[in-house]
């Protein structure tokens, strides 16, 4: 299951770049933080304030290097 969600993400995020949509990825930022679901709530899909605030810096960073 968890595989066959990944390939869903990787093609929607390839199909959204293919059609010139600038998109940040936040997925590899959000697995690279162990453990991962400490960025939701316990019992809710929400970002806590530790998960926007990784969101809001791979934005950031991802603005400055496109000149944005």
């Amino acid at each position: 299951k968890t595989e066959a969600l990944g390939k869903v993400h990787e093609k929607f995020i390839e199909t959204l770049r293919k059609l010139g949509i600038d998109t940040v990825d936040l997925r590899p930022a959000f697995e690279g933080v162990a453990p991962p679901l400490s960025l939701h709530f316990r019992n809710d899909p929400h970002w806590t304030t530790k998960g926007h605030a990784l969101a809001a810096k791979v934005i950031a960073e991802h603005m400055e290097k496109s000149g944005l």
